[in-house]
């Protein structure tokens, strides 16, 4: 788990420095699921608890469904996000695709996403600028080219194909599931 939280916070500070530290930490895939992206779905889930402290009107029930489809919501979305990139970027990629490569970047780029809920679901204000840092994860997303092995005269079709993969189809998920339970 340390490993892993130790990785996650060097793609938030440096993502290409980061993407070269995950690259030599070799960790297996299940590892990372076990130890580190579900635990933290965990607590992204459990954070939703929080909102009992900050909104006056919530009852047990919608916090209970909010958590619920949070979980269900990133779970399913490794999953689906694993599937896009193996889909489309994977024919970006000279020589074979590495499924373990795409299993840590689906990971990843989903674990800071959850990371950055966890953190607006913790603070009482709606503050905006916690709503442009899954921008952030764009480029977290936009810098593993170079980790999968992608050709620098692709870097731009492959970050198009993994921002909307790790980013734009994640939040979809999210926000849609979110507003289909109020």
């Amino acid at each position: 788990m340390l490993r892993f939280l130790k990785n996650m916070l060097q793609l938030l500070l440096s993502p290409t420095r980061g993407w070269e530290d995950i690259s030599a930490d070799g960790t297996e895939t299940q590892d990372l699921l076990e130890h580190g992206y579900y635990p933290l779905l965990g607590a992204v889930a459990l954070s939703c608890f929080m909102k009992f402290w900050w909104v006056a009107d919530i009852t047990l029930a919608a916090v209970l469904t909010r958590a619920v489809l949070t979980f269900g919501t990133f779970f399913a979305g490794y999953f689906l996000v694993r599937f896009i990139l193996d889909l489309f970027a994977g024919n970006l990629v000279y020589g074979e695709v590495s499924e373990k490569k795409l299993d840590t970047i689906s990971i990843y780029c989903l674990s800071v996403l959850s990371f950055f809920i966890l953190i607006e679901n913790c603070i009482p204000a709606n503050l905006t600028l916690l709503k442009f840092l899954p921008l952030f994860v764009a480029l977290i997303a936009y810098k593993s080219a170079r980790y999968l092995g992608v050709p620098s005269e692709d870097d731009f079709r492959y970050g198009l194909i993994a921002v909307v993969a790790t980013v734009v189809v994640p939040m979809a998920l999210y926000s849609g599931i979110l507003l289909l339970s109020l």
